[in-house]
């Protein structure tokens, strides 16, 4: 009977896990250019999200979507969008102090990306 419990409790709970454990790549609206990666289910305001396969290890910043495919960044990209990306990436870190995000987002306002 406790084995019968117990199946069905990591049944129900098998959807929770497996969507928490889906890698995402979050893509600019703007630019289509991938802005972070990770287990989360939302980055920025606005950004777009995709579900890609565990093994997907693009580097933010550098690669772009064009709605079917990535392809590199062969421009370079201007000083502010480069710290827009690290801002990004920053407040999508779960290490980083709220004290530091609000600056972060403040900052990131200024700059408007």
């Amino acid at each position: 009977m406790n084995k019968i419990v117990l199946a069905i409790v990591f049944l129900l709970c098998l959807p929770a896990l497996s969507s928490a454990q889906q890698k995402n790549a979050f893509i600019d609206p703007t630019t289509g250019v991938l802005k972070a990666v990770g287990y989360v289910e939302a980055n920025g305001a606005g950004d777009i999200k995709i579900p890609v396969a565990t093994n997907f290890n693009l580097k933010p910043g550098e690669w772009k979507w064009d709605g079917k495919n990535w392809t590199a960044v062969t421009l370079p990209l201007d000083p502010l969008t480069d710290l827009a990306f690290a801002i990004d990436a920053a407040l999508a870190a779960p290490n980083v102090a709220p004290e530091v995000k609000i600056v972060l987002l403040k900052l990131r306002n200024v700059l408007g990306k």
